[in-house]
């Protein structure tokens, strides 16, 4: 149940179908539950045209320098 939340949010929050967010962090990514109940961390690599509407690219290239 917590993988599927996480899935779904994440899915939401990027706009990106949940069989593509699945794909992503299978190939990309990671999912990690927390000890506490409704902790959930999803990760993978998204497209810059994702970052982009999410007005959040400028952070990853100050960052990461690219």
């Amino acid at each position: 149940m917590a993988t599927a939340n996480g899935l779904e949010r994440m899915s939401a929050l990027t706009g990106l179908p949940v069989a593509e967010v699945k794909n992503r962090t299978t190939i990309t990514g990671d999912i990690q539950i927390g000890r506490l109940p409704g902790v959930v961390q999803v990760t993978m690599l998204t497209p810059v045209e994702v970052l982009e509407r999410l007005n959040i690219l400028k952070f990853f290239r100050d960052h990461y320098g690219a």
